[in-house]
């Protein structure tokens, strides 16, 4: 490998682990912060509405008047800058979705169009772009996999961290791209008219009826593709899986075997049939999700996860090797982003809303006991006055045992319905305002109750992933890789050192590490099956696995190639790749 080779396979390492450094175990951090799926659907829909908007700023800006290296180095800073006034805003008192969304957006502006620049910048860059340009595209893909290694191995997988991960990473690279080869702006003195920037000089390809039956079928199976994206580490972590990052990295590491062998598979199959698999393994993959609902099987989840890798390269690369085969060169580019903006852009987007939702739908009323506003209303309604109120409020302390809070509370309000029914049976009577006022109190006390008993394996699965925390905690301890907020720079860094090598002062420690790692296994399987029941997972996974073979049927009925199956390499293969904006 060359040196300019080296250097574009480290800026698509650091583009890609920005990226999987946050996108895929976002979820767990957010939702300990009170993201639920009516506001979780907007922090993954902001990715496919930046996408839909990049091609505007690539095409009329960025590849006409700036070098290629700088619109990267500056956008990098500026979505390292979001990223880091986002953290901000979760670290507050009470935090806004609203707000931490809008500022992911602002990341994501910043984000998308660089995955098109730099492609732009390393095809400009080689010199036999079939042969360079699939080893250094693959770094992309191992940085998202080392993005997820590195949250699980320092058991970030749920923590702020990983955003601090995310922003830094954004700043390195956005340095790190100063250092890149000069590209000029491709475009430079050229004109461009939004018509080529929309692409519509491709909706021509529409009428041709198989085409157009494709890009109905992609547009649709990208809309149960966003539950994958959005729930799926959730669900992980639900079922029981250690360090779900890391699990979750196994779809990119059965992504690059796939790679390679889709030539062979590509060569019998042809395009409609490799379409039609990649279809039936996303539903194969949610009918696993379904079929682990209950327990959270071990090898179901992680099944479905694996396919990843099929679901990828044979849909969504075969598509885009499809597109360029049916395309002519005129239009070419303009086809791809066509297929990009119906799929990645539209698709994903209502995909989003719709698996926001279905969550929502099939999620349990609870009491977000982290909002001071809720918790307020719900003490109020059950002391009977603001001041009683703020007594209960009071014994609700942040980072304590908040499960022995909430029976209290399910208690007390049991025993006011109780002397509600006693005072009706006995046939007692108040005096009508202060008695019209109580019934109403009473009324929307029980309405609280069904919530406040589904807040119990909230409440105690949170407390376990405490005790587990602890247990963690003084894990690192005996091994030497313990660090606080008061640890300097060297401290961090010996500790980052021990996650790989621990270095414990005797056999004695050693023992009494393994004893407590004993532990935590007991409690997670707990904690699993706590989670488990906190949402209908059964249904949230039929829905999609069902919207997808809906799908593939009407795929494989109606669509007939009309196009010679394609000779194709892995250089081909990794190209189609990297147009596709999700790993």
């Amino acid at each position: 490998m060359s040196f300019v080779a080296a250097r574009l396979s480290v800026m698509m390492f650091l583009q890609f682990f920005l990226w999987g450094a946050w996108y895929v175990t976002a979820y767990l951090y957010l939702g300990s912060i009170g993201f639920g799926g009516s506001q979780i659907k907007w922090t993954y829909s902001v990715g496919p509405i930046a996408g839909m908007i990049s091609p505007f700023f690539v095409g009329m800006i960025a590849d006409r008047f700036f070098s290629t290296e700088r619109v990267l180095a500056v956008m990098h800073l500026l979505g390292g800058g979001a990223m880091v006034a986002a953290i901000g805003a979760m670290g507050g008192e009470n935090p806004s979705p609203t707000v931490i969304n809008l500022l992911f957006f602002a990341h994501m502006l910043c984000y998308f169009p660089t995955l098109a620049l730099t492609n732009s910048l390393a095809l400009h860059n080689m010199t036999d772009a079939k042969r360079e340009f699939p080893l250094i595209r693959v770094f992309g893909t191992i940085g998202w996999i080392f993005a997820g290694l590195t949250l699980s191995l320092f058991a970030w997988d749920g923590a702020i961290n990983m955003f601090y991960l995310a922003a830094s990473a954004s700043f390195v690279m956005g340095l790190y791209c100063f250092t890149l080869p000069h590209t000029p702006p491709p475009m430079a003195g050229q004109t461009i008219s939004v018509r080529e920037v929309l692409g519509l000089d491709a909706l021509v390809l529409l009428r041709q009826r198989p085409y157009l039956i494709f890009m109905i079928c992609s547009f649709l199976i990208c809309i149960p593709l966003a539950f994958y994206y959005q729930l799926a580490t959730k669900f992980a972590d639900a079922s029981g899986l250690s360090n779900p990052a890391a699990q979750m990295s196994f779809g990119q590491m059965s992504e690059i075997v796939f790679m390679l062998v889709m030539p062979l598979f590509f060569a019998r199959l042809g395009v409609k049939w490799m379409l039609a698999v990649g279809m039936l393994c996303w539903v194969i993959r949610y009918g696993l999700f379904t079929g682990a609902a209950a327990d959270g099987t071990y090898w179901m989840v992680l099944g479905g996860i694996v396919l990843h890798g099929i679901c990828y390269d044979f849909f969504f690369v075969t598509g885009q090797i499809y597109t360029d085969t049916v395309a002519p060169s005129s239009i070419r580019s303009q086809a791809q982003g066509m297929l990009v903006l119906f799929t990645i852009g539209f698709g994903m987007l209502i995909g989003a809303q719709a698996a926001g939702v279905v969550e929502e739908a099939y999620t349990p009323p609870t009491i977000n006991v982290d909002d001071p506003e809720v918790v307020a209303n719900l003490t109020n309604l059950i002391a009977g006055s603001e001041e009683g109120g703020r007594e209960l409020a009071a014994m609700l302390k942040k980072g304590e045992d908040r499960l022995p809070v909430m029976k209290s509370w399910i208690e007390r309000a049991e025993a006011e319905l109780a002397g509600r029914d006693a005072t009706a049976e006995a046939g007692a009577t108040a005096a009508d305002g202060e008695g019209d006022a109580d019934t109403s109190r009473i009324g929307k006390l029980e309405a609280q109750l069904p919530a406040m008993r589904n807040s119990l394996p909230v409440l105690e699965a949170s407390d376990i992933a405490t005790k587990i925390g602890g247990l963690k905690t003084q894990i690192d301890k005996l091994a030497g890789r313990y660090t606080d907020e008061d640890s300097n720079i060297l401290d961090r860094a010996v500790a980052m050192w021990r996650f790989l090598f621990p270095s414990y002062a005797s056999s004695s420690e050693r023992e009494e590490a393994e004893r407590l790692a004993a532990e935590v296994s007991p409690l997670r399987a707990e904690r699993s099956e706590l989670l488990l029941t906190t949402k209908n997972w059964r249904m949230i996974w039929l829905i999609p696995a069902i919207g997808a073979a809906i799908v593939l049927v009407l795929f494989v009925l109606i669509f007939k190639e009309d196009t010679p199956t394609p000779e194709i390499s892995e250089a081909d293969v990794a190209e189609a790749a990297a147009r596709e904006e999700n790993p």
